[in-house]
């Protein structure tokens, strides 16, 4: 009967598992569980010399964005599983503080310079053209002579001879 089903299939995951039903949901609640803790984070980690709560929040949610088109529901079931096993790590101060400045702090920076490093080479040829026709080009300025007790002819860089 359905009943059997359901909670022989509720037995076999893993505690903290998402049914088929919730796996839209779930990435959500977990991502607001990390933005709430967050605070907490910075202060603990004593992160703050290095980069706010906000900035944080957009490294993590960055990272959720990534994986935002997986579709796969066991794919998104393990992600979520992981992450909340990364967060316990990081609550129960498993981690240290060198180890959350790598992953989340100084790794989303290289992988955001790289994105956009990525994105100038492989712009449209329209969009390349568009962008040097729009570049300002100002005249060339003259190069006016420097104020010494020489004589004009030999000062100025500009002079006939």
């Amino acid at each position: 009967s359905l009943r059997k089903a359901v909670f022989g299939l509720a037995a076999q995951l893993p505690p903290g598992a998402v049914t088929d039903l919730a796996v839209h949901q779930a990435p959500r609640a977990f991502f607001r569980e990390i933005v709430r803790a967050m605070p907490g984070f910075v202060v603990r980690y004593r992160l703050e010399e290095l980069v706010t709560a906000r900035q944080l929040n957009q490294h993590v949610g960055d990272m959720f964005r990534a994986n935002a088109g997986s579709t796969d529901p066991r794919a998104i079931n393990l992600m979520v599983f992981r992450g909340r096993e990364e967060l316990d790590l990081i609550i129960r101060m498993h981690k240290q503080r060198h180890h959350i400045i790598a992953k989340y702090i100084h790794g989303p920076q290289e992988v955001a310079e790289a994105a956009q490093a990525n994105a100038k080479l492989n712009m449209s040829p329209f969009l390349a053209s568009f962008y040097r026709s729009n570049q300002i080009s100002f005249p060339p300025t003259t190069v006016r002579p420097a104020l010494s007790s020489a004589p004009p002819s030999q000062s100025t860089p500009l002079s006939k001879k």
